[in-house]
């Protein structure tokens, strides 16, 4: 699933004027530098690894929570607001 999802996003997209969504994800994952999280409390464990982040040698980390409930919409404003730690 995973390696699908990167290959996918190597490949060039209409919708980004031709250009690869992501050309670094499919090098990455091929170097082992994506971790993956399973949750089931995913803002605690996004707070957590964003607290290490660069200390580690990953250069992505994806999180699943199957159990996530929320809309695309509130997904996105929470990663935004990881941007902006004064408003967490």
């Amino acid at each position: 699933m995973i390696r699908a999802w990167a290959e996918d996003l190597a490949k060039p997209s209409r919708f980004n004027n031709d250009v690869p969504r992501c050309p670094y994800a499919l090098q990455a994952l091929d170097a082992g530098e994506i971790k993956t999280v399973i949750t089931e409390h995913l803002w605690e464990d996004v707070l957590r690894e964003c607290s290490v982040f660069l200390t580690r040698d990953n250069k992505v980390t994806m999180f699943f929570d199957y159990g996530y409930a929320g809309d695309y919409q509130s997904l996105e404003d929470g990663c935004m607001s990881l941007k902006h730690p004064n408003r967490c």
